[in-house]
């Protein structure tokens, strides 16, 4: 703590549409009031809630870590304060007199200036964005393999949504050309959309060594597709 500057707790429970917070009297000034008062959770209304709380003096804050709502009001406060703490629900909940609905934020406040609480672990700016930016592309690779899985199935656990539904209509192509969504892949299936039956046609797409299987892909690219399975 610097020298002159009186400590100042806050307390904060984060929720998605709103924050409440508890501002306790500062150090040494228990004849003061407890502040109290909501936000909403817009970026401007968020910058007012840290302006305000620098102007009061505040010197620590701690928040609950409430599913993904606290990582904007973090992303806002970080840097700007001696202390901020993200505490986990678990820890709260273990505390004796653990916290009511009543006075949420207040609870909070009065902890951390009694100091039982315990932070938990939050990664840099520059780690937490190349995090969501891995999980992202993970997240988007898992969508495509299992899209390009579901290309000719015809197992009861299949969605009947789909735009191309091939085994539906009697169609075999997977059991000959391994990767449908391959180029060749790709092109049977639009011709089976654009409503293409000519199986010597189709065949004709064949490239590569499927074009050495290319009697077998005539004979299971038959296809008889109904409206419901052509679509976007």
């Amino acid at each position: 703590m610097k020298e002159g500057v009186k400590r100042r707790c806050c307390g904060i429970d984060v929720h998605k549409n709103s924050v409440s917070v508890c501002l306790l009297p500062a150090q040494g000034q228990a004849d003061q009031r407890i502040k109290r008062r909501s936000f909403p959770t817009f970026t401007r209304d968020l910058r007012q809630l840290r302006n305000g709380l620098k102007n009061c003096g505040v010197t620590e804050i701690a928040m609950e870590s409430t599913g993904q709502y606290w990582r904007p009001l973090w992303n806002i406060l970080e840097g700007e304060f001696q202390k901020l703490l993200l505490v986990n629900p678990q820890h709260i909940e273990g505390l004796d007199g653990r916290k009511t609905d009543r006075r949420d934020a207040q609870w909070i406040a009065e902890r951390l200036e009694d100091g039982r609480l315990k932070g938990s672990w939050v990664p840099p700016r520059a780690i937490r964005e190349l995090r969501d930016l891995t999980r992202q592309r993970v997240h988007g690779r898992e969508a495509v393999t299992a899209a390009q899985r579901y290309v000719g199935r015809s197992d009861a656990g299949a969605q009947p949504d789909r735009a191309v539904v091939p085994a539906r209509g009697n169609s075999k192509v997977s059991s000959v050309a391994t990767d449908l969504c391959g180029l060749a892949g790709r092109s049977m299936l639009k011709a089976l959309v654009e409503g293409n039956r000519d199986a010597g046609w189709m065949a004709d797409y064949a490239r590569g060594t499927l074009r050495n299987k290319k009697r077998e892909l005539e004979a299971r690219s038959t296809a008889r597709l109904p409206p419901s399975n052509v679509g976007c």
